[in-house]
């Protein structure tokens, strides 16, 4: 199962008006997209990215293990002509488990995708925020910005924990219905 606080740290900074959502690309090596999103999509966008990495683990491995094998076999004895693989051989193999490995996470990674899509479809597109600024707090000035909240709302603190309730409870019924 995919480790709850994980994802919320990993792609979700608080800014003033809400949260900047990391989003991945679907073609995974491309320029990440962010988001300004509130707070109810940011559970939900937390579920989907939950559900995704807890399926995706066990068939990246699959399909890159099966796909390694399959093309090692058919280059060492159709392709290379003699018995004894040579350097270029090994080349060929490696070039090409790269590719299944990549292959893999792009077909993997579109069906999160799309569902991710489906919930950013109104959200504000964020300027870009770069991998030193993200692990950075959020300056007392644009805190500032931010409206009090009253006092019948829950803290941020008790949101996180029933944001990570929710993606829990959503990992076990997926976990549940796979059968194992």
């Amino acid at each position: 199962m995919a480790d709850a606080r994980a994802i919320l740290t990993r792609n979700f900074k608080p800014v003033a008006g809400g949260y900047v959502f990391r989003g991945p690309h679907p073609w995974v090596i491309w320029r990440l997209r962010f988001y300004l999103v509130n707070e109810t999509q940011r559970a939900e966008l937390a579920s989907i990215l939950a559900d995704g990495f807890s399926r995706a683990r066990g068939f990246i491995f699959l399909i890159t293990l099966a796909g390694v094998i399959f093309s090692a076999t058919m280059i060492v004895a159709i392709a290379s002509g003699h018995r004894d693989p040579t350097a270029l051989d090994v080349l060929i193999v490696i070039g090409l488990a790269l590719f299944f490995l990549y292959g893999a996470m792009v077909i993997l990674s579109w069906p999160t995708a799309r569902r991710l899509e489906r919930v950013l479809a109104g959200a504000p597109p964020h300027p870009p925020v770069s991998f030193l600024d993200w692990g950075r707090k959020v300056p007392d000035s644009a805190a500032s910005q931010v409206p009090s909240e009253p006092a019948d709302q829950p803290s941020e603190e008790e949101l996180e924990e029933q944001l990570l309730e929710q993606i829990r409870i959503q990992e076990l019924r997926t976990f549940r219905s796979s059968g194992s």
